[in-house]
């Protein structure tokens, strides 16, 4: 059940400032002879007063969460008028030239944002989570995955609702309703891919494959791909194993063969070797634990506590530190997860910027960029291909 709020609450009033609000106030529904139910645009277009658009604000009782509905009013004199019949006195209409998804609703254990606006809710989240997607016209669950980040929110990509699913099929019918998906997150925090996995399943068993009488979309119970760490072609393909050596070979050769026909360089060969043997690798040197966590504190303070891979590479390359990642000293834990555990820093992602001269185009982070500045002769931007 949906009603109009009584008052301008302070949420509502986030919702406002978020979505960059020219005004809000409650407008009078006064409908004309000719207007039609749940065609506000034409009828706004067809009036000889001026058109605003907007949003109005419900209250979704069932979830307990507020949703805005893409809306039209006229402006009739110094005064807004809703003139589509709707069945209500009065609406509160927020008037915005910004009209696109960037809507949430942040009330409830329902949560309907605004897809871009993900980022933000899931600093909040970390390690894994198990998701729902909910169907707002009816609150039900309709789809369960496993996730990090922003994993929930490519669903509703371009791209992947272009892959013909049942599920992408639903959430394509919700935004024809102009609603947004919702989403609950059933489990936060976990720590192991493994048990992320798990506790998927055991939600996907409770809800229940529509095929079995549930009301799940997803194609299976079990989403954890095999690990065939390890073994040998015989037992991971049985009777096929030689189709797929011959086939895997072929496609290489297709390729151009192993890296596709490119070849290190005689530099880049001489890095590698200098970066992987004797004293410089990180596996046979003769660095202790106290050692790499004391390297660890000023690799730490250095990046203000956001790490990453590619930091750490940079930081042992240019002192001269053999490159460690998972070796025998912490037992074999990765050793940016020791750092984060001593040190009290956070893993982050890096955004990749293109640059070229002409000739060649390179992608640098954006951390790199402030460090070391961008090469000479090199211009922001992707090269136009011919």
């Amino acid at each position: 059940m949906h009603i109009t709020p009584s008052k301008i609450t302070d949420n509502i009033l986030k919702i406002y400032n978020d979505i960059r609000g020219k005004s809000i106030q409650f407008v009078d529904v006064i409908p004309e002879s000719t207007s039609i139910a749940h065609d506000c645009h034409n009828n706004c277009d067809n009036s000889i007063f001026p058109t605003i658009k907007g949003y109005y604000v419900v209250m979704d009782l069932n979830v307990g969460c507020y949703n805005l509905v893409k809306h039209s009013v006229i402006r009739k004199y110094d005064k807004l008028i809703d003139i589509t019949p709707s069945g209500v006195e009065k609406i509160l209409f927020i008037e915005t030239n910004h009209l696109t998804y960037k809507f949430y609703s942040i009330i409830g254990g329902y949560i309907y944002m605004n897809y871009t606006h993900m980022k933000n809710l899931q600093e909040t989240i970390k390690d894994y989570y198990v998701y729902g997607l909910v169907d707002p016209r009816n609150n039900q669950v309709f789809y369960v995955g496993k996730g990090c980040k922003n994993r929930w929110v490519n669903h509703m990509t371009e791209k992947s609702l272009l892959d013909g699913s049942h599920k992408s099929n639903v959430i394509k019918k919700i935004h024809n309703d102009n609603l947004l998906v919702g989403v609950v997150f059933l489990e936060k925090n976990i720590e192991s891919e493994q048990t992320a996995y798990d506790i998927e399943e055991q939600y996907i068993r409770q809800y229940g494959l529509i095929k079995n009488g549930g009301c799940l979309t997803n194609v299976c119970i079990n989403s954890n791909p095999p690990n065939h760490k390890g073994k040998t072609y015989e037992e991971i393909y049985g009777e096929k194993a030689e189709h797929q050596r011959v086939r895997r070979k072929m496609l290489q050769i297709q390729a151009g063969g192993w890296f596709g026909g490119r070849r290190h360089s005689e530099i880049s060969k001489e890095k590698i070797s200098k970066a992987s043997t004797g004293l410089m690798n990180g596996n046979s040197c003769n660095l202790t634990e106290e050692d790499y966590l004391e390297y660890g504190k000023i690799f730490c303070e250095i990046f203000d506590g956001k790490i990453s891979r590619t930091k750490w590479d940079y930081f042992c390359e240019a002192n001269d530190i053999p490159t460690a990642y998972k070796t025998f000293r912490f037992d074999k834990k990765n050793i940016l997860d020791i750092f984060i555990e001593n040190f009290n820093a956070t893993k982050v992602w890096e955004k990749q910027i293109w640059f070229n001269n002409g000739e060649h185009q390179i992608r640098i982070s954006d951390w790199k960029i402030e460090l070391i500045g961008v090469p000479d002769g090199y211009k922001k931007g992707r090269m136009k291909r011919l």
